[in-house]
């Protein structure tokens, strides 16, 4: 395990995830768009265990991009998600605390809200970056 392999996938699962945001119907984003608010207003701790981390944000991810009719792009990213989580869990742990951006899910959302995908595609690619940053600091420190 690297962290130069870590990189790689966290910038590739986040180029895809934009790729199935743009992808996505902007009058369906801006009708989940509340819904994706008012979640990540709920889960606004900044800091939990990392297996509680880890389901919230994929299940508020998978909400996020569930407009998205590519088939083949959603499940590429599944996949690569499922060889990060793995990774991420031999790094930290599942009961490891770890901090988190709550405002990130919620500038996603709020762009959305405003109709402003490309908006919320940079805070998405911004919110990929900064949980990419506190693994990679975790892994350098190993």
């Amino acid at each position: 395990m690297s962290a130069k392999e870590f990189d790689d996938l966290t910038t590739i699962v986040a180029a895809l995830e934009s790729l199935a945001l743009e992808s996505t119907d902007p009058e369906f984003l801006h009708a989940v768009a509340p819904r994706l608010l008012e979640e990540a207003r709920a889960f606004s701790v900044p800091e939990a265990e990392h297996a509680v981390i880890e389901r919230y944000d994929d299940a508020w991810h998978d909400l996020l991009l569930s407009g998205c009719p590519n088939e083949r792009l959603m499940d590429l990213i599944t996949s690569l998600k499922l060889t990060m989580h793995r990774y991420e869990r031999v790094v930290v742990g599942d009961w490891e605390v770890l901090e988190r951006s709550a405002e990130e899910h919620e500038r996603i959302a709020e762009r959305l809200v405003a109709s402003d995908v490309e908006g919320a595609v940079e805070a998405l690619k911004a919110n990929w970056q900064s949980g990419k940053d506190r693994i990679l600091t975790r892994l350098t420190e190993r």
